[in-house]
């Protein structure tokens, strides 16, 4: 699967934003660290893969979570610097063109959606698997988008499981950094679990 994978830049302003797009999405480096964290929200790929099969799913996480992690971080870090300086999106990024701030959460998130991407249950499954193919509870996937700056819908209800619980803990840990979508999603979040699952099932404090 590859991010970014339907049309881009309707919205773009400037010449060199769709270049700057072209030119990560080409970088194989980028490209073979398979980021979940941009697969997430755009990728119909990956979406279609995960609504296939467990199986399927699992391939995938197989490989994205035995990439070079501290290479993949640092190419994520370098591409968040990037995207927002005048040269390639900074007039997008300041009019808070959709995508352009999609790209930018989704650099940023890199290390923290991998370490809850790769998370397995006790059993030995990826949680994320067992979130996108639970049919008795379709909002399960929902704390994964928390990073990338979604809250968690009103409404919500996530199982209450020690998966959950895990990947809200490596969350909290991100949380605290104010330069993170997640210092704005966590919390909300955190409490709206707590109502669900019982006062101490996570910890609501960053």
């Amino acid at each position: 699967p590859k991010p970014f994978d339907t049309s881009i830049g309707k919205t773009f302003v400037s010449t060199t934003c769709p270049a700057f797009f072209n030119l990560f999405l080409d970088d194989p480096d980028y490209i073979n660290c398979l980021p979940l964290s941009a697969m997430l929200q755009n990728s119909k790929s990956f979406f279609d893969i995960t609504k296939k099969s467990g199986f399927a799913t699992t391939r995938v996480l197989d490989v994205a979570c035995n990439v070079n992690y501290t290479k993949c971080a640092a190419k994520m870090e370098y591409y968040g610097r990037e995207i927002k300086t005048p040269e390639r999106c900074g007039t997008e990024f300041g009019r808070r063109d959709p995508l352009v701030i999609q790209a930018y959460a989704s650099f940023i998130s890199y290390p923290s959606l991998l370490k809850a991407g790769c998370l397995k249950s006790d059993s030995g499954s990826y949680c994320y698997v067992d979130a996108v193919t639970n049919v008795t509870s379709p909002d399960d996937p929902n704390i994964y988008f928390l990073p990338l700056g979604l809250k968690l819908p009103s409404g919500s209800r996530p199982t209450c499981s020690s998966c959950a619980q895990e990947t809200m803990r490596i969350f909290q840990k991100y949380a605290g950094n104010a330069s993170l979508p997640l210092s704005e999603t966590y919390v909300p979040a955190a409490q709206q679990l707590n109502m669900e699952c019982g006062p101490q099932f996570v910890n609501t404090s960053v």
